[in-house]
């Protein structure tokens, strides 16, 4: 027996110390939900009169009563967690117009509170069933197909949540199948390119399909491959023909064409040979050619270097540009990164003031013209 202040009298359970944790545990729930739910602790304090004789509480009891509390958290829990599901599934497409034969797949999808999704059609046994199979029937994996004429509601049930999906079926029928890209595309192997479809149908509608409706396929899967989603792989050189089956109709090919890596053959500099005088400014260009007979603006994208460095400087901030630093001539090599290289450019700098760098006051514009002729022949 021990006693307790605030005029509470607790007389010791006879038994197991699990017993007597458990009345204390009982005592401690009780006492917190009754502060909680006063506006002044200090008041229920003052005025906290409870007495509790053990000796009335028999084993049974004391299960029952810690069994009972168990249950329902549990049962609150349950009846969170489905309301939460009711929130955040949702079955796509939520209305569906489909003709005669025609099948389209259902998909639950969960939503975050981030607004994310995430497919869990295959994650959990769903329960499908049509309120009128006579006008669309649908299968355990959510395939519906459209049976006759009217509306229908098809739904997906799991652990006491479900969802529905209205379909329409009507006298429509797919006339013609577009896909996008329909134009030639061009490939490089190793490149990845994303087709779509659309359906076009008799009303004059029109309606992109879901990547689980379309059949793709490839004239040559060497060439170039196309998975279930649409995304098609470029493995090797050539040609192959992208097209997509939806509902009977076969849509217009796309050709694409497949083209080897590119590599770098040359490089080249321009201008390939110039005099300058000290002081002056040139800005050199770098072009490089492949293999595939293209050509490309590579400036900026090579290594810049002089055999003679203190005839010219580079310029930190604009590749290929030079200043004439003193008398003398120099070749300017370009490398890049594949190896190819070029050293073509010859620069010939000449200095007119006999060593100086600014030019002398008796040396008019015309001897620097005359000057630079002469050099240049």
């Amino acid at each position: 027996m021990g006693m307790y202040s605030n005029s509470t009298t607790v007389q010791a359970l006879h038994g197991s110390s699990r017993y007597r944790l458990a009345i204390r545990v009982l005592m401690l729930v009780t006492l917190l939900a009754q502060l909680s739910a006063c506006g002044d602790p200090r008041d229920l304090l003052s005025n906290f009169d409870i007495r509790i004789t053990l000796h009335s509480l028999d084993k049974d009891s004391i299960d029952r009563k810690i069994n009972s509390d168990i249950d329902k958290e549990i049962d609150n829990s349950k009846k969170e967690a489905k309301s939460n599901a009711q929130e955040n599934l949702h079955l796509t497409p939520e209305k569906l117009a489909l003709f005669p034969g025609q099948t389209r797949h259902l998909r639950v999808k969960s939503i975050a509170n981030d607004g994310s999704e995430k497919d869990i059609t295959n994650y959990y046994p769903f329960v499908w069933h049509s309120s009128d199979d006579t006008i669309a029937q649908v299968d355990e994996k959510g395939k519906v197909t459209a049976i006759g004429l009217g509306i229908a509601q098809i739904s997906a049930s799991h652990d006491g949540v479900t969802k529905s999906s209205t379909v329409t079926v009507n006298d429509t029928s797919v006339s013609t199948i577009l896909i996008s890209p329909d134009n030639t595309v061009s490939s490089l192997v190793g490149k990845s390119h994303a087709f779509s479809a659309t359906a076009v149908y008799t009303d004059g509608s029109a309606q992109l399909l879901a990547p689980q409706d379309v059949v793709w396929s490839s004239s040559d899967d060497q060439v170039v491959s196309i998975d279930v989603d649409g995304l098609a792989n470029s493995h090797a050189e050539g040609e192959a023909l992208i097209s997509a089956e939806h509902a009977g109709v076969l849509s217009t090919a796309t050709v694409v064409s497949v083209a080897g890596v590119l590599t770098l053959d040359t490089i080249s500099v321009e201008p390939s040979v110039n005099s300058l005088l000290v002081g002056e400014s040139l800005q050199l260009t770098a072009t490089g050619f492949y293999t595939d007979g293209s050509v490309g603006d590579m400036t900026e994208q090579v290594v810049w270097t002089a055999s003679n460095p203190g005839v010219v400087s580079f310029a930190f901030d604009k590749p290929g540009l030079i200043t004439a630093e003193r008398d003398g001539t120099t070749s300017i090599t370009v490398i890049h990164s594949s190896g190819a290289t070029t050293a073509q450019a010859v620069i010939d700098v000449i200095d007119v003031s006999g060593g100086a760098v600014t030019t002398q006051p008796d040396l008019d514009t015309q001897d620097v013209d005359q000057e630079q002729d002469r050099r240049r022949r």
